[in-house]
């Protein structure tokens, strides 16, 4: 993993599939945004329910949770305590200002950078087993992987909602170091940056509003207006 890995040109749906085909846990919905272009989404977003939004923020604070944790127990256990300033160093690839970003836009932020996340940790867990496979830390990040393949798939169905779906998926080249050292800070770069980005989504999924809500608030307001036109209406009619 390097701290300054750049953006990769726009993935293919050939690279998804060879990412997925390379790793017991297949990129899901990247996927099927490739099998299921933009302008025929309708089947992929069939599988989202009605209230995607309010699980999708019940989720992120639950992860913001774990993510705290699993931060302080890769610190303690890889003993890190001497270089914990190392880890407030960010990671180039996680976005910046992502509360002040259009809706679209951040949810397509969230997105990119769940699967992002997803192959970082696919790679931190194989480098933790090398040093010790017997570790907690290999199951602690085994679940935590889990959790972000779980809410990508939540983010994949707010963008359904939003009708913002996009095969134009920027992904990262995450290169790998075979300095033990390194890879103990850099993993520690990204579960940090990692952390402040959960606590970030939480902020932005809170401002987003479901699309219904307007709709029904417009014809709520109607509602209101229509008593009074017609009473406008018979007053004028009276003093005629």
């Amino acid at each position: 993993m390097g701290a300054g890995a750049k953006p990769t040109a726009t993935a293919s749906c050939s690279y998804l599939m060879k990412m997925a085909a390379a790793t017991s846990h297949a990129v899901l919905y990247g996927l099927i945004l490739c099998l299921n272009p933009v302008t025929s989404s309708l089947t992929a977003c069939s599988v989202c329910g009605n209230n995607i939004l309010s699980q999708s923020k019940s989720k992120a604070r639950i992860m913001e949770d774990k993510a705290e944790k699993l931060f302080n127990a890769y610190v303690s256990e890889l003993e890190l305590q001497p270089y914990v300033s190392i880890c407030d160093e960010p990671v180039a690839w996680f976005p910046t200002n992502l509360t002040k970003l259009p809706e679209r836009e951040m949810l397509k932020e969230i997105y990119t950078t769940l699967l992002n996340l997803g192959t970082t940790f696919i790679l931190m867990i194989e480098q933790q087993k090398a040093l010790n496979s017997e570790s907690s830390l290999v199951e602690n990040l085994n679940l935590e992987e889990r959790n972000i393949k779980g809410f990508q798939s939540n983010i994949f169905c707010c963008l359904c909602m939003k009708k913002a779906l996009s095969d134009d998926i920027s992904l990262v080249d995450i290169p790998s170091t075979s300095d033990v050292f390194q890879q103990k800070c850099e993993g520690c770069r990204v579960l940090k940056s990692y952390l402040k980005f959960i606590k970030e989504v939480i902020v932005g999924l809170e401002g987003i509003k479901k699309e219904g809500n307007k709709k029904q608030r417009s014809r709520k307001r109607k509602l209101i207006r229509a008593p009074l036109h017609y009473k406008t209406a018979l007053h004028s009619f009276l003093n005629k």
